[in-house]
């Protein structure tokens, strides 16, 4: 029966569309990578002794470190799925009617889906040998082709993961028998690695680092971090020692997990669950035989008015915030999450042996950015979780003939995926706050706290949070839309790069970056992010119309038939207010890039410096052995407006001439960034000006003999300021 399960679980997996485009994305992700690292796309550079090469064996698993947290979170897909879906469907009793064993039932279910996802994985391999194979690559990036560097990538590096941490997933999933268990599993074990780090992560512990690395990572560096680039671009990386540790420690933890759920498996058995409560065991007895009794039945009053409707709204969301922090996907990613951001407060093993003042800015950095992550996470799949929710308990018919509209389960959805959101940054609150407390430090600044979670940071979750329940309803497998969203949060940055448009308002969801100093505050950088954020909540807004129209009610037969449910519903009030949306985000986008990029703008503000020194030396080349004076004094009057963030400078430069020959002709190069103007008083006459190159050629009315001098009067004053651009040269600025 092995076989036989084996071979139908292969089969299963071929037939659906899912496995290949797990596969054909890997493939295409990975061979732009490997293309933008071998030049591919971008002007070949000069290539030294001491650039790193493409395709070197370190290189390989670069390659496979960006794409590792992508691949784990497929394993609950295929590993957890392949069991999961005899409980989905109900058809487990049946199966377990059938005669075969344990062993050979869990047996092949576990290498039908390790062997599916090797095959998955392979296009990696298959993309980073493609991606060295375009033809506009820098052919001088790259080394021979050395089958021994990607067979030990896959079977070292890659695969052991990939079979370990499926093992754990396949046994969490057939213990509990629900997939989502799966992804706790996986987000565990990268919280678990992030705590490592945090905690091992000195110099003095990479050993220990990198033994308990549950994805074996540290350990793959353990040996070259002292490596020269040279070698790093002719070795291959080792494996011994540690990272043979490391791989039968891991390969142990997994097969004892494997081991126990063998054991306690049956096929009779009911899913595990946890539970704080503990049942009294109380028995309740029904009487049938007491008085008739007359009840009169209260009269109901039906309220269809928009105030109930918000209150149905309100009341709705509540239920399934509760849905979602009852799940134990949700309390143990708190639980890790929490902790990894208390050690990282803490700074128990600084990477450099010294550790800052812990003030909130320093709480809100490294943790905020890493945590963040968890919140996008947990946001992808409660929003599939929560739009399938109806349809996992097979409620969904009786959901469907309720006089409730559609628009108030959406948004009862979309408002309890932002209290989780808003709820998730109070714990990162919390874990800075008893850091802090624990360190001595007492300077908490509650308010930098609020601001920084829930009025800089939330708007950008409440975007993604709109967009996951766009995918999920558009897609109705909940998987595959957890896959899609997890390829837009890199997606929407990296491909919008290899096109060329590097603005912000084509990289979805991304706004300039903002500093913040205990001096100033924001200063003049957080405007611009939150108009930012403004013009992506205008696109979320069309994207949560879009899951308005996209929303499945009753049973459609095709996509076709819903795309004609969407067509008639676009109409009324959804069609004028998705239409006022798109035109704002439209309108609000060519305003940002026509000021940004083509009113008034500087034409190098993102000038080639390449080009333009090749420019000045052609055009400037001839005077540059000219004999030119010295500074020998300056006088400089200096105005800051602090409230409009301007300045203006104005002075006198005295040049002395102490050279032995006659000088005749200045050559003078001013500022591209701010506005200037000079002269020499009626001293001098311009013979050649480039505004372009900011060069101007002066000839003196009278030589300048050795000794003598001449006299410069200068004003530089900052372009104007606007909402987008920040112009004034501060020393932070400049930083």
């Amino acid at each position: 029966m092995f076989t036989t399960i084996l071979k139908y679980e292969i089969r299963h997996w071929l037939k659906q569309p899912m496995t290949y485009i797990f596969f054909f994305t890997l493939l295409l992700l990975t061979i732009v990578s490997m293309g933008g690292i071998a030049e591919a796309f971008d002007e070949h550079s000069e290539v030294k002794s001491t650039t790193m090469l493409a395709n070197t064996s370190w290189r390989l698993i670069e390659v496979i470190r960006i794409f590792t947290n992508l691949i784990l979170l497929l394993l609950p897909i295929i590993f957890g799925g392949s069991v999961f879906r005899d409980y989905k469907n109900n058809v487990h009793t049946v199966l377990y009617s059938y005669s075969f064993g344990k062993k050979d039932y869990l047996l092949a279910k576990y290498f039908s889906a390790a062997l599916v996802m090797s095959l998955i994985v392979l296009g990696v391999m298959i993309g980073i040998f493609l991606g060295t194979k375009i033809p506009t690559v820098n052919q001088a990036l790259l080394v021979p082709f050395n089958l021994t560097a990607y067979l030990q990538t896959y079977f070292v590096y890659l695969l052991p993961n990939i079979l370990l941490v499926g093992a754990i997933v396949f046994s969490m999933v057939v213990y509990t028998r629900n997939i989502y268990s799966g992804f706790v599993i996986v987000l565990l074990l990268l919280a678990v690695q992030a705590i490592l780090n945090a905690v091992l992560g000195g110099m003095d512990n990479r050993f220990w680092a990198a033994i308990f690395d549950p994805l074996g990572q540290n350990a793959n560096y353990f040996y070259i971090r002292n490596w020269a680039k040279t070698d790093l671009n002719t070795q291959l990386v080792p494996v011994k020692g540690v990272v043979i540790y490391n791989r039968l420690l891991w390969m142990g933890i997994a097969s004892l997990l494997f081991g126990l759920m063998y054991r306690s498996f049956s096929f009779s058995q009911n899913a595990f669950s946890f539970s704080f409560k503990k049942s009294t065991g109380e028995r309740f007895v029904k009487n049938n035989f007491g008085s008739i009794i007359k009840v009169n039945l209260p009269k109901v009053n039906f309220d269809f008015s928009f105030f109930q409707q918000l209150k149905t709204t309100w009341t709705l969301s509540n239920l399934d915030l509760k849905y979602i922090v009852k799940n134990w996907m949700f309390i143990s990613l708190v639980v890790a999450g929490s902790a990894f951001v208390l050690l990282k407060g803490l700074q128990i093993s600084p990477a450099f042996g010294y550790k800052t003042l812990p003030m909130t800015w320093v709480m809100l950095q490294l943790p905020a950015i890493l945590f963040s992550g968890a919140i996008l996470i947990l946001t992808f799949l409660f929003a599939g979780m929560l739009v399938q929710r109806d349809r996992m308990v097979e409620m969904n018919q009786l959901v469907d003939i309720t006089p409730v509209p559609n628009w108030i389960f959406l948004f009862s959805k979309f408002l309890a995926l932002i209290k989780m959101q808003i709820l998730l940054l109070i714990f990162l609150l919390l874990g800075g706050v008893l850091a802090q407390t624990i360190l001595g430090f007492h300077h908490y600044e509650i308010g930098n706290y609020l601001f920084r979670l829930y009025v800089v940071m939330l708007p950008s979750f409440i975007v993604w949070a709109m967009a996951s329940l766009f995918v999920q309803t558009v897609f109705t497998n909940a998987y595959l839309g957890f896959f899609i969203l997890l390829l837009s949060t890199a997606g929407a940055t990296l491909v919008p790069d290899q096109l060329g448009m590097e603005h912000d308002i084509f990289k979805f969801n991304s706004a300039p970056s903002f500093t913040y100093s205990d001096m100033d505050g924001y200063g003049g950088t957080l405007g611009v992010h939150m108009l930012f954020r403004f013009y992506w909540g205008l696109f979320g807004g069309v994207l949560l119309c879009g899951t308005l129209l996209f929303w499945v009610r009753g049973i459609p037969y095709s996509f076709k038939e819903r795309l004609g449910i969407v067509f008639s519903r676009f109409k009324g009030r959804v069609a004028l207010v998705a239409s006022v949306l798109l035109i704002g985000f439209l309108s609000l986008g060519f305003g940002i890039y026509y000021q940004d990029q083509l009113s008034g703008g500087d034409p190098l503000v993102d000038f080639n410096l390449e080009k333009v020194s090749a420019e000045n030396e052609l055009k400037f080349g001839e005077f540059k052995n000219l004999a030119q004076p010295e500074i020998e004094a300056i006088n400089i009057h200096l105005d800051i407006f602090p409230a409009t963030r301007d300045f203006r400078a104005k002075g006198e430069f005295t040049y002395i001439n102490k050279t032995e020959e006659p000088i005749d002709t200045l050559l003078v190069h001013y500022s591209f960034d701010e506005l200037t103007k000079f002269d020499f008083g009626n001293a001098s006459d311009l013979i050649l000006e480039d505004t372009v190159l900011r060069y101007g050629l002066h000839r003196l009315r009278k030589t300048l003999a050795g000794g003598d001098s001449v006299l410069m009067n200068f004003e530089v004053w900052n372009r104007p300021q606007t909402c987008l651009l920040y112009t004034s040269p501060s020393p932070r600025d400049r930083g």
